[in-house]
């Protein structure tokens, strides 16, 4: 059997009229390009394009389906790969940014978390000294209002 009656098998056509019309061409065309030699590439661009093993196309060798990823992908394939690694590289590049505001804001979180701290112990400071200094009756404020009498 040959390459044009195994793409035949494969995609189910019982004649030349009905691969040709699966190929989208007038009978007349498909056996003018049969007899040149060029119907049989466009045939099995066709079969490849609805998955069949090229290499079984051609030597009826290995399974009629192809089972892997060519080892060349076309270049619809590698643009879009390079597009996809774009997209990620652009991805990283906002994540590394969001991550370093978001350690930014940490450290600032941090820093004016210390500052309050800082200011409540000042303040608690003040009012143990203020509640001790009352307790002794010598309020130094106080004295100032009252005229020193206290």
């Amino acid at each position: 059997m040959d390459t044009l009656g195994r793409v035949k098998i494969f995609l189910g056509c019982k004649s030349d009229a009905a691969l040709a019309r699966r190929m989208n061409m007038s009978r007349q065309n498909f056996l003018n390009q049969k007899k040149s030699g060029s119907v049989e590439i466009d045939a099995v661009k066709l079969a490849v394009s609805e998955g069949a093993n090229e290499d079984w196309l051609h030597t009826g060798q290995g399974p009629m389906k192809a089972t892997a990823i060519p080892a060349e992908p076309s270049w619809e394939l590698r643009a879009l790969i390079e597009e996809m690694r774009a997209a990620i590289k652009e991805l990283r590049k906002d994540l590394d940014k969001d991550e370093k505001e978001r350690s930014d804001l940490w450290d600032a979180s941090n820093r004016h978390r210390a500052a309050i701290d800082r200011q409540q112990a000042a303040i608690d400071n003040i009012t143990a000294a203020l509640i001790q200094a009352e307790k002794q009756k010598d309020f130094l404020p106080l004295k100032i209002l009252t005229g020193g009498t206290g």
